[in-house]
C-alpha cells in the first residue's frame, strides 16, 4: 500500500480515484460529493480482496523457491519480493478499475438525469395537450352570442 499511497492518506487516494473518474467523464467537479463514497467502499473491498491475493503470491513464492533450491536460506526474501510485486499489479488494476467503474456510475447517472428530464418534457407536453383551454370572453361578447335576435325578418318566409 505504500507505493499506492505515495506518502498520503487513505482519503487523498480514494479523492485521486474520485476525481480521475469525474475529470474523464467532463462532469463537474461538484459531482465528487457522491463519487467519493463510492469510491472509498469500492476501494476498501478491493484491498481486502488483495491482502488475500498478496499473501497467496506469498506463500507460493516461498514453496516454490523451497522446492527449486532447499538449502537456500533467500525463501523469505524471494517470497518478500513476489510479494511486493503482485500487491503493485493487484494494486494497480483495482485502482485502474475502480476509476472505470466510478466514471462508468458517473455517466449512467448523467444518462438517466437526460432520460428523467426527457420524460419530464414529453410529460409535461402531453399534459398541455390533454388540458382543457380554458378561455375567458368579456361580458358583451357573451351576451351577443347567446342574443337569439335574428338578422332580418324573423317572421317572413323565405321568397
Amino acid at each position: 500500500m505504500e507505493w499506492l499511497l505515495r506518502g498520503r492518506g487513505w482519503s487523498a487516494l480514494v479523492q485521486e480515484v474520485a476525481w480521475a473518474a469525474v475529470s474523464a467523464t467532463g462532469e463537474p467537479p461538484g459531482s465528487l460529493a457522491w463519487v467519493v463514497p463510492l469510491v472509498d467502499e469500492r476501494l476498501g473491498a478491493g484491498v481486502r480482496e488483495v491482502r488475500g491475493q498478496v499473501e497467496a503470491a506469498i506463500e507460493a513464492a516461498r514453496v516454490e523457491h523451497v522446492r527449486r533450491w532447499p538449502n537456500d536460506a533467500g525463501a523469505d526474501t524471494a517470497a518478500e519480493l513476489a510479494g511486493r510485486h503482485a500487491a503493485e499489479q493487484a494494486l494497480g488494476r483495482l485502482y485502474y478499475a475502480t476509476a472505470r467503474w466510478a466514471a462508468a456510475l458517473v455517466l449512467e447517472r448523467r444518462a438517466a438525469e437526460r432520460r428523467r428530464l426527457s420524460l419530464v418534457r414529453r410529460l409535461l407536453q402531453r399534459e398541455d395537450a390533454d388540458r382543457a383551454v380554458v378561455v375567458e370572453f368579456p361580458e358583451f361578447v357573451i351576451d351577443r352570442a347567446a342574443d337569439t335576435e335574428t338578422v332580418g325578418w324573423p317572421g317572413r318566409a323565405a321568397a
